[in-house]
């Protein structure tokens, strides 16, 4: 490959990278919008909070992607060969860091409040809550192995993690909404005259995940 075309590939795989994670988060946090009974704070907090922290990382990938420089090789070797790069890339992580861990407070609060008010006992509330908190703890812990190894790794080695990341954002979105939705359709959910919504094992609090 030319130097041209390792410079085209680079940024569009940069692109698409941030356009996925970007994706995944925003279906995560409509998630925890949900969990909250769509209260009426989080639907102004959360859009702001997201796009707080999205922008900076999509014009911080834009920079990161600028000084990513390659050299043209040789005969024995395919592929692109990376010269130099700035480490700014982990600043992306840190801000996907502080969304996880944002949406995972949120997460916790109302599970708290879940069991105080007896309704942990519901499969399906159990099931939301605890797909949500650790796949959260999941993503923060890669976010801080992402953040060791831009900076203390050789410049070659920036990108290591960037696709094990991508993909398991992907992968827990998906599951975090069919294992919800796969509860959702096994249990019987009613409505009683006090806007509590119960299925086959008790309560499970104001919310309905078949309409999510």
């Amino acid at each position: 490959m030319s130097v041209n075309a390792c410079i085209a590939a680079n940024e569009t795989f940069g692109w698409m990278f941030m356009s996925g994670l970007a994706i995944a988060e925003l279906l995560l946090i409509i998630r925890t919008w949900a969990v909250w009974g769509k209260d009426r704070r989080l639907t102004i907090f959360l859009p702001l909070f997201y796009l707080g922290l999205m922008i900076p990382a999509f014009i911080n990938m834009g920079q990161f992607l600028e000084s990513v420089t390659f050299e043209q090789p040789i005969s024995m070797i395919s592929g692109c060969v990376v010269t130099g790069a700035s480490e700014r890339l982990y600043i992306n992580w840190v801000l996907l860091m502080i969304l996880d861990i944002g949406v995972c407070v949120l997460m916790v609060l109302r599970g708290l409040r879940s069991y105080m008010s007896g309704g942990s006992n519901s499969e399906l509330v159990n099931v939301v809550y605890r797909d949500g908190i650790i796949y959260y703890l999941y993503l923060v812990a890669l976010s801080i192995m992402n953040v060791i190894v831009i900076l203390r790794l050789p410049r070659e080695y920036l990108a290591l993690l960037s696709s094990p990341m991508r993909s398991l954002h992907s992968i827990l979105a998906c599951r975090v909404i069919l294992h919800t939705r796969e509860f959702g359709n096994k249990n019987v959910v009613s409505k009683d005259e006090k806007n509590t919504f119960t299925d086959s094992q008790g309560p499970i609090g104001p919310m309905v995940f078949a309409d999510v």
